[in-house]
């Protein structure tokens, strides 16, 4: 009887902790929320193998007290047990690297904007981002066009592509390309060392529009 209370005990103190671990990775932004995620997956997987290991006995249970007899799992609950274990495994291993390679998302701003301002169809910006980037492999950017003029159409009809130069080199393959004024987009920088930048290059209809480039929000994270 003790023995069972102290199992069902800590059992109880698993499950706080577990729940309180679930908790606290919300709080670390949207990489904390994947964390938060695979974590439930995992109490998941395990809640799932601990019901599954209960095993029947080997023969039916005697009439008159005896000595414990030796119980069996059936082959088909040692499969299932040994591929949930596994999953169990895989993604505890994967939380566990996550948390040690994780680097807190990063809103950074505002933002160096070269070339911004009075652009036409055709010109392109140059956003720089700082150093800060080195640690962290995306960026979630959005970028805003102004007509100082407040004359015809020329923000909403516009296009942006928005293309990474990481090392003074441009990562054509990880841009967003033709995108709406205010959209978010996450672009992948890779392992930069030296600096990054953005190039934004303007699409508009009408030829005759001038505006001005900034940006309104930018987060690095991993």
């Amino acid at each position: 009887m003790k023995t069972r209370t102290l199992h069902s005990s800590i059992a109880w103190l698993a499950v706080v902790v577990a729940m309180a671990l679930g908790v606290g990775l919300t709080f670390l932004g949207e990489t904390g929320a994947r964390l938060a995620g695979v974590w439930s997956l995992t109490v998941a997987i395990i809640s799932i193998v601990c019901a599954w290991r209960q095993p029947q006995p080997s023969s039916p249970a005697p009439l008159r007290r005896r000595p414990p007899q030796r119980q069996i799992l059936s082959p088909a609950r040692k499969r299932v047990i040994g591929a949930a274990t596994a999953l169990a495994l895989l993604a505890s291993a994967y939380l566990t690297y996550s948390v040690i390679a994780y680097r807190p998302d990063l809103t950074i701003g505002p933002l160096d904007v070269q070339y911004g301002h009075n652009m036409m169809e055709g010109n392109y910006a140059l956003i720089k981002v700082p150093e800060s980037a080195f640690d962290r492999r995306f960026l979630t950017l959005k970028v805003t066009l102004r007509n100082p003029s407040g004359a015809g159409s020329c923000v909403t009809p516009a296009r942006v592509d928005l293309i990474p130069i990481v090392d003074r080199v441009e990562r054509n393959e990880h841009a967003a390309w033709k995108k709406r004024p205010g959209e978010t987009v996450e672009l992948h920088l890779g392992h930069a060392r030296k600096e990054v930048q953005i190039k934004a290059v303007l699409y508009e209809d009408d030829l005759a529009c001038r505006v001005d480039l900034s940006v309104a929000e930018a987060v690095l994270h991993n």
